[in-house]
């Protein structure tokens, strides 16, 4: 997403994937598990007759998925001089601290 180079922070891009989880989860169950249920839900087979043989998919899904969002400048900013880029990476259950961050040109 092209943002100007002020709000290409690590506060924005965190920000930025918090509100991303919740909008993913925002119709699964609150608590610790909301993004296993998420995943779970998306991704298991639609064929009724599997039944609950897939309960721990969704926290297996938890350790495979990641979610990455990354700031980088519109073309035109970029054919300039402005190369500021933040990337954010981590799963989808994971807490603040625990979103990796990079800035980079």
């Amino acid at each position: 997403m092209a943002l100007p180079a002020a709000q290409r922070t690590k506060q924005t891009c965190k920000a930025a994937f918090r509100d991303i989880v919740s909008m993913l989860t925002i119709g699964a169950p609150k608590g610790p598990k909301s993004a296993g249920w998420y995943l779970l839900n998306a991704f298991k087979p639609k064929a009724h007759f599997w039944g609950s043989r897939f309960e721990d998919v969704g926290s297996k899904l938890l350790k495979a998925v990641s979610l990455e969002i990354s700031f980088i400048p519109a073309t035109f900013e970029a054919f300039g001089n402005d190369n500021k880029r933040v990337r954010c990476v981590g799963r989808l259950d994971a807490e603040a601290d625990e979103i990796s961050v990079e800035l980079g040109s």
